[in-house]
């Protein structure tokens, strides 16, 4: 992590040629020994039939499962993150094994294995200095919009948003030492999820507030619809595979999701005065008072209560 943040100190573009150095030399291996196996007969039709989810008995030996509510709940924790807990290689699922499996997929030797390990470790760190990037400008770009704590909106002389990145550093390294790192990717999922789920819906209410902006992409109305019942069906497994990866994981996310609002409040109403910054007034016009109208009226409301709801439904329904 530390080398991830003494790369990207120096700025985002001397960051992005580090990071198309490690795509190249880790991801294309990668996706070679991904596709190799399709044309060596290692990849069997049978391995896919019968199409039906795998759970364990009350001796703990994987059964052939059915579609029945335990199976559509695995089959949504399997959809919410990839559910490796449930094969039969314990290695996979604690990622100690993969590249042994990867390796035998082709019929390499032990040698291939170590150099399999290492563009894992590359994609690893290219991961991780995408993460951190993309993390530490979410940040920064909260903070100047008046979200987040001005601090974070500090940046040294090559423009790299360091407060931010030094608090996504100090909170990761508080994640690494917690021990079960699946559940923690498990929950702050939820927060991704909701945060996709409110993104896509804010296409379709901007455009209703404002119909005549200028923008440089207009996205077709069916395509809207489609993105917004995707949304909708990610909440459905956010509702009913969360638990899947542990007791209390649902309540965990929405618990970190809900902090951003004492955050927020902080910064407006004690930081701010309950003022926007001024750039962002600008910015969608605030301060023009025939600019904005409030043409989608209570719809937003009922999309989040109907969010509420199918999270709620989703659960009650799931079965572990």
């Amino acid at each position: 992590m530390l080398i991830v943040f003494a790369i990207q100190h120096h700025g985002i573009l001397s960051a992005a040629r580090i990071q198309m150095v490690f795509a190249i030399s880790s991801l294309l291996p990668l996706i070679m020994l991904g596709i190799v196996p399709l044309f060596i007969g290692k990849v069997h039709s049978n391995n896919f039939v019968p199409f039906a989810p795998l759970l364990r008995d009350a001796s703990n030996n994987v059964t052939m499962g059915s579609w029945n509510r335990a199976g559509f709940t695995l089959f949504a924790g399997g959809m919410f993150i990839a559910d490796w807990e449930h094969l039969l290689d314990s290695n996979i699922y604690n990622g100690m094994g993969v590249a042994k499996a990867i390796a035998e997929m082709i019929g390499a030797s032990t040698i291939i294995v170590k150099v399999v390990v290492l563009l894992l470790l590359l994609s690893l760190l290219l991961s991780t200095m995408t993460a951190m990037a993309g993390s530490s400008r979410t940040l920064y770009q909260g903070s100047v919009d008046g979200w987040l704590p001005k601090f974070l909106s500090h940046v040294n002389e090559h423009g790299a948003p360091v407060a931010a990145m030094w608090t996504d550093f100090v909170f990761n390294l508080i994640l690494l030492l917690m021990s079960d790192y699946v559940f923690i990717l498990a929950a702050s999922n939820i927060e991704y999820i909701i945060f996709i789920w409110m993104n896509l819906n804010a296409v379709w209410i901007h455009r209703l507030d404002r119909p005549h902006w200028k923008r440089p992409f207009k996205a077709p109305i069916w395509l809207v619809s489609i993105s917004v019942l995707l949304g909708y069906m990610n909440l459905v497994f956010l509702g009913m595979g969360t638990d899947l990866w542990g007791s209390g994981t649902l309540l965990t996310g929405l618990i970190f999701a809900a902090l951003i609002i004492p955050v927020f409040l902080i910064r407006h109403y004690i930081q701010d005065k309950g003022h926007f910054p001024t750039l962002i007034k600008d910015d969608i016009n605030l301060d023009e008072e025939n600019s904005v109208k409030n043409r989608a009226g209570i719809l937003p409301y009922l999309a989040l209560g109907m969010g509420v709801l199918v999270v709620i439904v989703s659960r009650l329904l799931a079965k572990y």
